[in-house]
């Protein structure tokens, strides 16, 4: 291991550190110089996961599920990616106020988005060809939790 590497020039959140992003780490690195301590900054991503479950906005009978968004923040962004990633079956969908609305990080359009991670979407409502689309087999995964439906179709809180 060698001494800092040289990395571009970071913001740090009010001060300036060179290449690290607060005063903290560039007070860490200089103590790990000082006292001839190998290191690298920030030289690698490491991946990891969080357990989460998602809970759509709507499951249509054919089992093709509508995710509804006005605002598509960073987050939801994610959140979109990994439950797709771990639901390969599911006929996820999105649904949106204003396909060109940017989304969050990005001068990417939602529509765009879709397009670059696979979604169907749609502006304002439901084409009707979703709604009466014959999908391919839409399987919930193992675990997932149900509520039970209410007589108008809705699902009952607290189930």
């Amino acid at each position: 291991m060698a001494t800092a590497k040289k990395l571009p020039h970071r913001k740090a959140r009010g001060t300036k550190t060179g290449i690290f992003k607060s005063q903290f780490e560039s007070t860490v690195a200089q103590s790990l110089t000082r006292q001839g301590i190998g290191f690298e900054y920030e030289p690698y991503n490491i991946p990891y996961l969080v357990q989460r479950n998602y809970k759509p906005d709507f499951v249509l009978a054919n089992g093709i599920i509508i995710e509804c968004k006005g605002w598509f923040e960073s987050e939801d962004q994610r959140k979109m990616r990994a439950v797709t990633s771990a639901n390969p079956t599911l006929d996820i969908r999105m649904l949106f106020m204003r396909l060109a609305g940017k989304v969050q990080g990005s001068n990417m359009t939602n529509a765009q988005w879709c397009e670059k991670y696979g979604f169907y979407c749609a502006e304002q409502r439901i084409p009707k060809d979703w709604l009466y689309e014959d999908t391919r087999e839409n399987k919930l995964p193992s675990g997932a939790l149900l509520s039970n439906p209410t007589e108008d179709g809705h699902r009952e809180k607290g189930n």
